[in-house]
């Protein structure tokens, strides 16, 4: 029986393969020395270049009587990372994290497996643990995020990974945006807690999305600071990603037009800007659409022109590169994007493509820093020159409103009795039809007061998810308004959808975010919307609105103004009444579904930023004139398609 000094001189002398087989030997008789013997060997299989076996023997040592286990286990991880042994891998995610469950690069190396073979959600236990200012890391959070953020159970593994790993920026992120859609106050109040601690006041906000800031804050200046967008943009700029230098604007007699987006597809964007993309007029622009908006785009833009359905170019499949070679190849002068920092933005090619002018429009209330953009077509009324401070592009500002609205997906409806559409026949319903990230504590307890004030009356809201409804009866509840003056609505058809609204008695605005599409359909169904002047252009979009059909009245000062004024149009239905009539007159004469008037104001815009690029001039802040009011009703469109 060779002994441990036989061993060690064959150790020292170099031979390395008599001394594997003496440690082999020995490690099953000695008993004190069993765990120095069991670090000893995989590291003597390291230096014969036997990773495979030193990485199954570092994993034997992680199961022994060794003094770190942990250790051991790291090294096994990593040597099986290196193999890409991904089964022995996603068998040791479990095992290998409850041994370092703060060890960040260990759980870098399990999740990539995990990713590799299709199972990232099997990460969920320990994917708070990730490095989120480690690009690598964040990208496997960005991949986690993305593929199981719709999947049940989701949001509570947030929760989990948050209860364990409080400093992980991205998660706290990705979970407020989910709070805000479940009205989940306490993780709301929890995240504006952490965002004022001084360790997070300067990082967090970098890992925040645009949308969840929006609704989250009304401060145009924390607005204005980066996020995870702006983030993403300056990393790949900082690996060298292309941005390619701007082209000279084309003096031809039509200028070339493209918009880019991923909602044309029965989103809000599409159904608002449809119109538009058929009214353009063709002797002054060539119109291109670059559309990667998924399958059903196609079912959506079937009912478009056969003509505009040509001028759409499928990119869903094109490499950024492709797109970015498109729109080099086609001269295009002035290409529009209409995501901004929403889910399906391709800002890559936005930020690296040679288009002589950039424009971020429709899809996003805000500045779109990052990604080299122009111009943002705005009104004055959303963003007033105290704004311009605030945005990275000049400011085009729209005469009357910044929003296309128009008449193509709209159809007024023969009204309905109330109890056929879940409403109470004899009391006044006040109603929300917003998404519900938009609802706050503000809102609640503003709600609240005016339902005090108005006995008997209901307030119904548009809520989907089963925990928002828990969550928005508990915040009544606890401002002393029980769930019989509630009336939460699930999803429903958008006729249904519609058909509720013209029935309804007044509509309640949300406040850091008010309805944009959703305000215009009301007004459109005949029902007056309330709202109160904001401090940020996706809280003043309701007052643009408004004052684009003649209903300034509808815009209260403050939260007190905003209260009596609800309270008092419930008392007095002659009021309410005067002001349905100025809607019902004002709709078809104002602006406001104006799609013929509306543009030709955004053609002179389009017209005014070729003037000044031709003239070798940078963007500049300017206001688009308006055409001279009309005294007759428009015809809407689907008037004129007859």
């Amino acid at each position: 029986m060779p002994d441990f000094s036989t061993f060690i001189a064959a150790y020292r002398e170099g031979r390395l393969q008599e001394a594997l087989t003496l440690a082999e030997s020995l490690v099953l008789h000695e008993g004190e020395r069993q765990g120095q013997l069991l670090l000893i060997v995989p590291v003597i299989r390291l230096k014969l270049g036997d990773k495979a076996g030193a990485a199954r023997d570092f994993l034997k040592a992680a199961r022994g009587p060794v003094d770190d286990p942990g250790q051991c286990m790291t090294m096994a991880v990593k040597l099986f990372g290196e193999l890409r042994d991904d089964v022995t891998l996603a068998d040791l995610a479990a095992e290998a994290m409850a041994m370092r469950p703060q060890d960040a690069n260990l759980a870098f190396t399990l999740a990539q497996a995990l990713e590799r073979r299709g199972d990232l959600h099997r990460a969920e236990s320990f994917i708070g643990v990730l490095d989120c200012q480690n690009r690598d890391h964040l990208a496997l959070l960005t991949a986690f995020s993305r593929n199981f953020s719709a999947q049940p159970g989701y949001y509570q593994v947030l929760k989990a990974n948050l209860a364990r790993y409080p400093d992980n920026f991205f998660l706290w992120a990705a979970l407020v945006g989910m709070a805000q859609e479940r009205c989940d106050f306490a993780v709301l109040d929890a995240y504006q807690a952490r965002l004022s601690q001084p360790d997070a006041a300067d990082l967090l906000p970098g890992f925040e999305l645009g949308l969840v800031r929006l609704a989250r804050t009304d401060d145009e200046a924390e607005a204005a600071r980066p996020n995870f967008h702006t983030r993403e943009l300056e990393g790949r700029r900082k690996s060298g990603g292309l941005v390619l230098p701007r082209r000279a604007f084309g003096m031809g007699e039509r200028i070339q037009l493209a918009y880019f987006s991923g909602d044309l597809n029965g989103h809000a964007v599409a159904q608002l800007i449809q119109e538009t993309l058929v009214r353009h007029d063709r002797q002054r622009f060539e119109v291109t659409i670059l559309s990667y908006s998924g399958p059903h785009a196609t079912r959506f833009q079937a009912r478009w022109p056969d003509w505009l359905q040509k001028e759409v170019v499928h990119v869903d499949d094109w490499s950024s590169a492709r797109t970015i070679d498109y729109i080099r190849e086609q001269q295009i002068d002035i290409l529009v994007d209409l995501q901004g920092y929403t889910g399906r933005a391709r800002l890559d090619v936005v930020d690296a493509c040679d288009a002589p002018v950039k424009v971020t429009y429709l899809g996003y209330p805000g500045s779109v820093m990052g990604a080299g953009l122009d111009y943002a077509i705005t009104d004055k009324v959303v963003t007033p020159d105290s704004s311009k401070a605030f945005y990275a592009e000049k400011l085009c500002r729209l005469p009357e409103t910044y929003q296309v609205n128009g008449t193509m997906h709209r159809r007024r409806m023969a009204a309905l009795p109330r109890p056929a559409l879940g409403l109470p026949e004899d009391c006044f319903v006040y109603a929300c039809f917003n998404a519900t990230r938009k609802i706050g504590r503000a809102e609640v307890s503003l709600w609240s007061r005016i339902l005090h004030a108005v006995p008997g009356s209901v307030l119904a809201i548009s809520c989907v998810k089963p925990d928002t409804r828990a969550n928005l009866l508990a915040a009544f509840g606890e401002k002393g308004i029980g769930p019989d003056r509630l009336i939460l609505f699930d999803y429903c058809a958008y006729d249904m959808f519609t058909a509720r609204m013209m029935v309804s008695d007044l509509a309640l605005d949300t406040f850091i975010y008010n309805g944009h599409t959703t305000t215009a359909d009301a007004l459109y169904a005949g029902l007056p919307v309330l709202t109160k002047k904001g401090s940020a252009f996706a809280g003043r979009v309701s007052e643009s609105l408004l004052k684009a059909v003649s209903l300034p009245e509808m815009v209260a000062e403050d939260g007190e103004d905003f209260v009596a004024r609800a309270v008092a149009l419930a008392r007095d239905p002659a009021a309410l009444q005067t002001i349905r009539a100025t809607l019902a007159e004002r709709v078809v004469i104002d602006p406001l579904f104006d799609s013929e008037r509306f543009t030709l104001h955004l053609e002179t815009a389009y017209a005014m930023m070729a003037e000044r690029a031709r003239a070798g001039l940078p963007p500049e802040h300017f206001d688009v004139p308006a055409r001279p009011p009309r005294t007759r009703p428009f015809l809407s469109f689907n008037e004129v398609a007859a």
